[in-house]
């Protein structure tokens, strides 16, 4: 407003500071709803990762088919990679180990515009012949959203020493 410039202040001078307050309103509306959207996204996006992992353990290949994209890749933590095929293979042979638990507490879930990051600490249980195991390792997951649905595009698995 003009008038606030010259000292005095007009008789509008409520409607001259409507605006800036309006401003901050949509300012935290916008964040509001921002924070609630990318709330939800999270959500979204780690019970994708909650079917892959539930999956797995039934050794369930059709559902793991579906959160894979197409050109998914995973880094073992030897360093050798798997496209989707080959870990869907795995998954059509029998077993090597019997799994009892596969425990992930997720530690960050992250945004870079359309692609979403997600960390976490892996517990795995089980048995491989006679001998018991407890393996953890941190994995991270890269998802994008395909036209329908979320897709885990990569994973890495590092073992935890």
């Amino acid at each position: 407003c003009f008038f606030l410039s010259r000292g005095t202040l007009p008789p509008c001078s409520l409607v001259c500071v409507a605006p800036s307050v309006l401003f901050l309103f949509l300012l935290v509306v916008t964040h509001t709803v921002f924070a609630q959207n990318s709330s939800s996204r999270q959500k979204e996006i780690v019970r994708v990762i909650d079917t892959l992992i539930e999956a797995g353990l039934k050794r369930d290949v059709q559902a793991i088919d579906h959160v894979y994209s197409k050109d998914f890749r995973h880094v073992n933590p030897n360093g050798s990679v798997m496209t989707k095929q080959q870990v869907l293979d795995i998954y059509k042979a029998p077993p090597t180990a019997k799994i009892d638990s596969n425990t992930h507490e997720v530690e960050t879930v992250q945004t870079f515009g359309s692609i979403w990051v997600v960390t976490d600490r892996a517990i795995i249980k089980g048995t491989a012949g006679n001998k018991a195991f407890e393996n953890q390792y941190r994995v991270t997951y890269v998802l994008r959203r395909s036209a329908r649905r979320w897709l885990i595009v990569a994973s890495h698995a590092s073992l935890i020493l």
